[in-house]
């Protein structure tokens, strides 16, 4: 026990687990909370996903030169307590657009502050085979907790309300504040962030201008193709329990994911896995468009987020190694990180703003579906994008 509690892989796994087991009550169970609170859905989700993917950045921006001239972990916990602030927020308070719009924003800053510093600490203490080892196991041991909690928070919400059970989930993010003291991190620059020299010294870079492109294409595309998702399951199956259930089953199917990659995947296979991952999003999804059924949707879901989940590993990882991939992401991790972010998120932002537009025209499930559509094929750039990212990192490093 005490050798898997000094694994600094272990301890990563823990906080980021505890962190993110609020992930399920805010982020599916909050789409159906805000799906039910305002007339119009779809201009419910989009605005307050808007504020919270302008937030996020904020976020990054805001703490950038804390994280690179001090302590990453003392950032970290703070995003913790901006969550914690979000939660009571949402138990206290009746959900309308201005409560709305300043939870988005707290999460948003929250999950910036968040990304930032761990981004680092995973880049700066996992080799390319410890990063894989992480990104396995973590998926498999988050969604062992995964299997059970979503039909629970599902049948308590349908019993008592959503407001009752934050104060439930809360102490998960105590729990990852305390775990947060056992990882060390000491200030790896005394230079101030720097983004515009940066930004222009990775535009002429070709690897970095490429994993850039990929990361807006990817919140253009299937980085919000979950929310999506939910909505679809609110929108067929109505319960906040039969929500639930349909996370217990995807939690039931990442975990074989995650075992198998954390034990046999290797650098060389990300091309392939990516290749496939992708083709299975393209055809599971054209299915249902033809045919969208509740039992169609179930069985899209369950494939679904196996082929995404890879997917989203795989353009992590991606992203972790590409910041040792040369001298200029090394010597400007924040400033790497700070600019991936904002090509994430503005590829957010315009989607959003999309699904805005269509909820102010009037659009239902029909719409969202067609949207989604446009959604899917998007995901081929990214994926061809994504395999020449591998295939340079593997021509530097293929260790």
């Amino acid at each position: 026990m005490k050798k898997i509690w000094n694994n600094i892989v272990s301890k990563l796994i823990v906080i980021n687990i505890s962190y993110g087991i609020l992930d399920i009550f805010l982020s599916s169970f909050l789409i159906s909370y805000i799906m039910r609170s305002f007339d119009n859905q779809i201009v419910g989700v989009a605005l307050f996903y808007i504020f919270w993917a302008a937030t996020v950045w904020a976020g990054f921006v805001a703490v950038g030169d804390w994280t690179k001239r001090k302590n990453k972990m003392n950032v970290f916990r703070i995003s913790i307590l901006l969550r914690i602030a979000a939660c009571i927020i949402l138990g206290i308070c009746e959900l309308n657009m201005p409560v709305a719009i300043l939870v988005a924003s707290i999460l948003g800053l929250s999950d910036g502050a968040m990304n930032l510093p761990w981004h680092n600490i995973i880049s700066e203490k996992l080799t390319r085979q410890q990063l894989i080892q992480y990104s396995g196991y973590r998926q498999s041991v988050s969604h062992l907790a995964k299997v059970t909690l979503p039909v629970l928070i599902g049948a308590l919400i349908t019993a008592s309300s959503y407001t009752v059970m934050v104060w439930l989930v809360i102490p998960f993010s105590v729990l990852s504040f305390l775990v947060s003291f056992t990882v060390q991190s000491k200030p790896t620059s005394t230079q101030p962030v720097r983004l515009r020299p940066y930004a222009r010294r990775a535009c002429q870079c070709r690897f970095t201008r490429r994993l850039l492109w990929a990361e807006f294409l990817r919140g253009l595309s299937f980085d919000r193709i979950t929310v999506m998702m939910t909505m679809l399951i609110v929108y067929f199956m109505h319960t906040d329990l039969a929500l639930g259930g349909v996370k217990s089953l995807q939690s039931l199917f990442m975990i074989v994911m995650g075992i198998i990659l954390g034990r046999f995947l290797t650098p060389a296979g990300f091309p392939r896995l990516i290749a496939l991952a992708d083709f299975c999003i393209v055809a599971v999804s054209l299915i249902f468009f033809a045919m969208p059924t509740t039992p169609m949707l179930i069985t899209y879901l369950l494939i679904y987020t196996v082929a995404e989940k890879i997917f989203f590993q795989m353009m992590e990882m991606n992203m972790t190694n590409g910041s040792n991939y040369n001298t200029l992401n090394c010597r400007h991790k924040i400033e790497y990180f700070i600019t991936r972010e904002s090509t994430l998120n503005l590829g957010r932002i315009v989607n959003l703003l999309g699904l805005l537009v269509i909820g102010l025209m009037g659009g239902g499930v029909n719409a969202v579906i067609i949207y989604l559509v446009a959604m899917v094929l998007l995901t081929i750039p990214v994926a061809r994008l994504s395999i020449g990212i591998s295939c340079d990192i593997n021509k530097k490093n293929p260790r």
